[in-house]
């Protein structure tokens, strides 16, 4: 719940926040890829939105581990569906936070999931197209070996592009 207590710092002294989990990959600037331009110049992404790293199949498809918005009362409005006390049954935060903000009628969208890759739907064996990648969230895996290990992958694919693009 950290996340978006410091989301909402950010966005009263910004136009634009950004979010990113510690165990996600930053391959190339995030701010320059067009999403954020047609976010920020008010093109077709509605100034009211949260756009969110695609989950996978199921019943919530938002990850809260690459987070953009401009909307403080959209954050604002996941923290108060904090809930007050937690156990076992209680839901992970990112359901909480989708369920709030779709209650709440806010525009939720998917960030690019050619750019903005997560681990759980771009995993072995089908790796995504590395070169296309802006960032990479390494989620869905609970071992830090493997999960140190899968991020130096993520990065030694991507300096071969980088390289590759020289030539």
């Amino acid at each position: 719940w950290s996340k978006w207590l410091l989301i909402s710092h950010a966005l009263a002294v910004a136009r634009l926040a950004f979010f990113f989990d510690a165990d996600v990959v930053l391959l190339r600037n995030p701010f320059k890829p067009g999403i954020v331009a047609r976010y920020s110049a008010g093109g077709d992404v509605p100034r009211d939105a949260l756009l969110y790293q695609y989950e996978g199949p199921g019943s919530v498809p938002f990850n809260s581990g690459q987070l953009l918005t401009g909307s403080t009362s959209a954050v604002h409005a996941v923290l108060r569906a904090e809930p007050a006390t937690f156990d076992r049954d209680t839901p992970i935060e990112q359901v909480i936070a989708y369920q709030a903000l779709v209650r709440s009628g806010y525009n939720t969208r998917q960030l690019p999931r050619a750019s903005y890759a997560g681990n759980c739907w771009f995993g072995p064996p089908e790796d995504p197209p590395w070169c296309n990648l802006t960032t990479f969230h390494a989620h869905c895996i609970s071992n830090m070996t493997e999960k140190m290990q899968r991020m130096q992958l993520v990065l030694r694919e991507a300096a071969r592009c980088r390289h590759a693009r020289k030539y």
